[in-house]
């Protein structure tokens, strides 16, 4: 089982074109999240986003941030490991500019950055 940590908001409102446009901005980042984890294999969402306390590691450009979302997930086969997750989302766009308490210089998830990473993976069950 893996869970993710993120300063972008990437909560999951179920909003479709059509709606409140914030709503949708959200899902849609929730949405981005969930088909690059996809491009492997197939996640099963076990909880979705939530916000909670920083108590992460983030980039030196977040360093104050205190609300952070986290979602919990596992794969059902294969061999996933966090530094293919990392891969795979770094510099892949969001919309920013929902209930961030950051300003971003560029709207795309970070990982490899010792100032601007953004997100971070964890494995639970190791």
């Amino acid at each position: 089982m893996f869970e993710l940590y993120t300063v972008v908001d990437i909560t999951m409102t179920g909003a479709r074109r059509g709606g409140a446009k914030f709503e949708e901005n959200q899902q849609q980042n929730f949405l981005t999240v969930q088909n690059t984890l996809s491009m492997r294999s197939n996640p099963t969402i076990v909880r979705t986003p939530y916000i909670i306390p920083n108590e992460h590691k983030f980039g030196s450009a977040y360093a104050d941030v205190s609300k952070v979302w986290a979602m919990r997930f596992e794969f059902e086969y294969g061999s996933y490991g966090v530094d293919v997750m990392e891969s795979d989302i770094d510099l892949v766009p969001f919309i920013a500019g929902l209930t961030e308490q950051v300003e971003f210089e560029d709207a795309v998830f970070r990982t490899n950055s010792a100032q601007f990473c953004n997100i971070i993976f964890k494995e639970l069950d190791k």
